[in-house]
């Protein structure tokens, strides 16, 4: 039971990490809050996060039922600026719930993350031309509709779909 939702993108580390803070953020990877009195009172269980190839950030572990992202990379944040007041993240990761409505973008705003809906985009045309939405419409292109039509169609009628529900 429960529900999914899976992360795509990276939250990129605003400066180099030394071999110590690597250790150390690694060492909260895949950690079960509730085993670990030390941390609080945390709003969430698990941390669903890994390096990236490159050790430049952050990225989604691709577990199952992952919870509650935003406070997991801001408990993140605290947990690392106690020893560097200066780490930050940014960029973005794209959450896409089972629902096909429940689609979201974590983003890093000020130094905290942040859930954004999509109904707060300021420009949806630059989400509806992205890499991400193409390959997610990729996913969809056995629909009726696609196969009828062709992709040009298919994604103006979402666009304008997507655009009467945008305020």
């Amino acid at each position: 039971m429960g529900y999914n939702t899976d992360f795509d993108g990276e939250l990129r580390f605003t400066k180099e990490l030394t071999a110590s803070q690597i250790s150390k953020i690694q060492g909260f990877f895949n950690e079960d809050s509730r085993e670990h009195s030390e941390w609080g009172s945390v709003d969430f269980y698990w941390i669903n996060l890994e390096l990236n190839e490159d050790c430049s950030g952050l990225r989604w572990n691709g577990s199952e039922k992952t919870y509650d992202m935003v406070n997991v990379v801001n408990f993140i944040l605290e947990q690392m600026r106690k020893d560097d007041p200066d780490f930050g993240l940014e960029g973005e990761m794209i959450a896409q719930g089972e629902e096909i409505y429940d689609r979201w973008t974590l983003v890093i705003k000020d130094g905290i993350a942040c859930e954004k809906q999509l109904s707060e985009c300021t420009n949806i045309d630059d989400v509806l031309e992205s890499q991400e939405f193409y390959d997610l419409m990729q996913e969809y292109r056995h629909c009726p509709l696609y196969d009828q039509k062709g992709t040009t169609e298919v994604f103006e009628r979402i666009k304008d779909f997507i655009k009467i529900k945008v305020k």
